[in-house]
């Protein structure tokens, strides 16, 4: 398994590019806010990092985890993450003493870069070892892919999107191979992914289920398959949820209840403010099935269609220049329209060409793996309704989806439109690349704007 981290001699002029282009953009990210965030010492780090990192609905955890290592994930969602950060953590209290700077941003940015090359190589193996388009059209799918505005923000800011992206594209390739070539997988691989997807975010460990339902077929059924693949990890996710919530986040919330109690002192709006971001909140949270439990977290009320078009394909892959990165917890509405009718033209152009693609690879027993990977999120984001108002935020969990759909339309579509289809998603590349990294850098650095 570990052979697959090599990268072979043709792959090197792709990964190299790619890997200065993940590079230039986590450079970006350590310029946002960079002399507040490189404070070292002893600091309230939650107060840098949580008051003043706004980039959409991203959070700044894995700074939080390295500066002042707790337990600051939803630990029943991602329950192995803080372990992950751990030696950073470490690493980054020996430098603070030392220097008096604190080194997270960097180290999350080394990490950013790793996952996202190694996806990028584990996307592109995908596209010409499973789906076998040619060598120029895998290129072409993989930038386009990567031009998507909440895969660049995803493969840059410190949340967990990232290495969500790192170890699904990894998945995918892994079990697409097995499923080619028809070869069961051992026990041991299957329980490393099944814990490494589910410890970084819960519901990535149901798609290596999925992915194994769809390469093992009944196998999966077996006492030893069950209880090696699914019971231990499940297990150890477990206690590890039970260890953070005893050891860490009790003591945590007890700190916190005497922080709060000294700010209502300190400041009399603080009630205030709390109650109005508590409005908020509600707002725009919306109906829930239930106040009590994970169903507290569903949404009802939001508009099913209207969130497909201006958030799940529209924010997902193309920026809005209004109310541009703004949270929707705070300052922005939960639907923004285009400042220009030919970008909504550009998001329908995206839609038929990934609906074509599905439709040419319906036959696709790998396609239909993937499928599932996506009905899934579906089920969890409009039918559910969870974080349905960010759902954009999301996009590094299912919008892969789109490249390898398009990738079989580039398979059947006859001689005469395969090149002008190239030419239609080069020119969609380009736009986008430059347009959501424009908008990007204007909104962390300042730098001009050339849309909007």
């Amino acid at each position: 398994m570990t052979s697959i981290f090599k990268i072979r001699r043709s792959e090197w002029i792709p990964v190299l590019l790619a890997g200065v282009v993940f590079i230039g953009l986590n450079v970006m990210m350590t310029g946002y806010q960079n002399e507040l965030f490189t404070r070292g010492g002893r600091l309230g780090f939650w107060s840098i990092f949580w008051n003043h990192f706004h980039v959409s609905g991203f959070d700044p955890t894995s700074y939080l985890e390295i500066s002042q290592w707790n337990s600051y994930y939803k630990e029943f969602r991602h329950p192995l993450l803080p372990f992950f950060w751990y030696p950073f953590s470490v690493l980054d209290s020996w430098l603070m003493k030392a220097t008096e700077t604190n080194y997270a941003i960097y180290m999350v940015a080394c990490v950013q870069v790793f996952c996202a090359i190694y996806s990028f190589v584990f996307l592109r193996r995908t596209l010409l070892e499973v789906i076998e388009v040619p060598d120029a059209d895998a290129n072409l799918l993989s930038a386009f892919f990567y031009s998507f505005a909440y895969i660049i923000l995803a493969v840059m800011v410190p949340d967990h999107f990232g290495m969500s992206l790192f170890l699904l594209t990894m998945t995918l390739y892994i079990t697409g191979i097995h499923m080619k070539e028809k070869k069961p997988m051992k026990i041991l691989p299957w329980a490393i992914l099944f814990l490494c997807t589910a410890g970084v975010t819960l519901s990535n460990g149901i798609k290596t289920l999925w992915a194994a339902c769809f390469t093992e077929g009944k196998k999966v059924l077996r006492p030893a398959f069950l209880f090696f693949v699914v019971v231990i990890p499940l297990a150890l996710l477990a206690g590890s949820y039970a260890w953070q919530y005893q050891h860490l986040i009790l003591p945590r919330m007890e700190r916190g209840k005497k922080i709060q109690l000294a700010m209502e002192k300190k400041d009399s709006t603080f009630k205030k403010k709390e109650a109005s971001f508590g409005h908020r909140f509600q707002q725009v949270h919306g109906k829930a099935i239930s106040d009590k439990g994970p169903l507290q977290w569903t949404n009802l009320s939001t508009p099913r269609w209207q969130s497909i078009r201006d958030n799940l394909l529209g924010e997902s892959i193309q920026l809005h220049s209004r109310h541009l990165l703004e949270d929707v917890f705070f300052t922005r509405p939960i639907f923004v329209s285009y400042a220009h009718p030919y970008q909504d033209g550009i998001e329908l152009l995206v839609a038929l060409l990934f609906a074509a693609g599905l439709w040419c690879g319906r036959h696709s027993r790998f396609l239909w793996m993937v499928g599932t990977w996506f009905g899934f999120d579906l089920f969890l984001h409009l039918g559910l309704g969870f974080g349905l108002n960010e759902v954009y935020i999301m996009a590094a969990h299912w919008a892969f989806i789109i490249p390898l759909a398009i990738a079989f339309l580039f398979k059947k579509i006859p001689l005469p439109y395969h090149k002008a289809l190239r030419v239609a998603i080069a020119c969609l590349t380009v736009y986008l690349w430059v347009y959501n990294v424009n908008l990007i850098s204007h909104y962390l650095l300042h730098t001009p704007l050339f849309f909007g």
